[in-house]
């Protein structure tokens, strides 16, 4: 570029955008460090045996080490989410960005440039960097309200047709007639007639059953929140111990519903509780109004339609926990915030190892 041209460009730059300029910015940053893709901090020791390493020359312009101990090798990226990652800096922020303004896979795809299932991969790395942070130590002050949301127990993804009939009792969710579902169960090899009961059930489970996931929450004044799935059906006190076990100051007040659960929990452990009665929305001045609100918020967040299966819903609740933190914030230091964090927090996770995750909450007996 001439000095005239670069003088034009200089001119212009006041007519660009705030997203343009950003833009600018971050090709600028890429191009001075002479790597545009995500930076790592230097490992500390072998990321294998835990032993002192030491340099050993390099690999593509990149450093490379060697342990002293068991003599592997390996670089600055080796066991972290870039580890093998080609997506430049601008497109992680544009993925996070995409993730955080809720469009779909396909948007997001479609805008950046990449595939669908690079999309999927790097939500799944980046919700489970944010479920890899360590608890901080927020403690509930004042008045901590808690209180369960439901989501229903899905499988989707799942394509074994004797699991859905052997292990829970009933069909695929699919709007299928019953002269449909007969001729799916014999193209799958089951013969209908040992299946007449599953059939002929065209009903949900009502109200509150091992058909819901029961998501713990609780959030106080402060906007400390903690929001966790802890198993099917209804809560019970060992599993409310596990949520707020030393999460609670001591000069806080809980209040809650009337689950039972509750009030075992706080005589056992010397909490100040107060329940709302069945029926009654106050308590004199204690509300669930908070708590109510956040439930509001996450229904929003997660619709039926995009649902995630069971096995990632604690990863999607950080995600979500994570937006809903720090949603009066600008995009950009939300954007930011999240880069860094996926970079500290995140390990190296393939396909593979997050379609074998296990579901990670209590399913009391169901042999899932």
């Amino acid at each position: 570029m001439t000095a005239k041209d670069f003088n034009i460009f200089l001119a212009n730059l006041s007519k660009l955008s705030k997203s343009q300029l950003e833009q600018i910015s971050d090709k600028v940053t890429a191009l001075s460090t002479g790597n545009p893709t995500l930076q790592t901090a230097v490992p500390e020791k072998c990321p294998k045996c835990f032993s002192p390493f030491v340099k050993n020359g390099t690999r593509d312009g990149k450093q490379r080490y060697r342990c002293k101990c068991c003599g592997c090798t390996f670089g600055d990226t080796y066991g972290t989410p870039v580890y093998r990652c080609r997506l430049t800096q601008q497109i992680v922020k544009s993925l996070i960005e995409g993730t955080l303004n809720g469009l779909s896979l396909r948007r997001i795809a479609k805008i950046v440039g990449v595939n669908r299932n690079t999309v999927w991969l790097f939500r799944k790395k980046l919700s489970a960097a944010l479920t890899a942070m360590p608890d901080i130590g927020n403690k509930f002050n004042a008045i901590a309200e808690a209180d369960e949301y439901f989501t229903p127990l899905s499988f989707k993804g799942k394509r074994d047709l004797g699991f859905f009939l052997n292990v829970l009792g009933r069909m695929p969710r699919h709007n299928r007639s019953k002269s449909e579902k007969e001729e799916y169960l014999l193209k799958n090899g089951f013969n209908p007639a040992d299946y007449t009961h599953i059939l002929a059930d065209k009903k949900r489970k009502r109200g509150i059953s091992n058909e819901q996931i029961c998501v713990f929450t609780c959030t106080d004044r402060s906007n400390i929140t903690h929001i966790n799935p802890v198993g099917v059906g209804r809560i019970t006190e060992k599993q409310i111990g596990n949520e707020l076990d030393g999460k609670l100051a001591s000069d806080s007040i809980l209040v809650s519903d009337s689950n039972h659960g509750y009030g075992a929990y706080a005589r056992k452990n010397g909490i100040h509780l107060r329940q709302i009665p069945s029926g009654k929305h106050t308590l004199g001045p204690f509300n669930l109004g908070r708590v109510n609100a956040l439930h509001s918020r996450l229904s929003a967040y997660e619709p039926p339609e995009v649902r995630v299966a069971s096995k990632y819903l604690a990863d999607n609740l950080a995600m979500f926990a994570y937006i809903d933190k720090t949603r009066k914030a600008p995009i950009k230091e939300q954007v930011n915030g999240l880069v860094e964090l996926f970079v500290k927090h995140a390990g190296y996770s393939g396909l593979i190892d997050f379609r074998a995750k296990s579901l990670g909450f209590d399913v009391k007996g169901l042999a899932l």
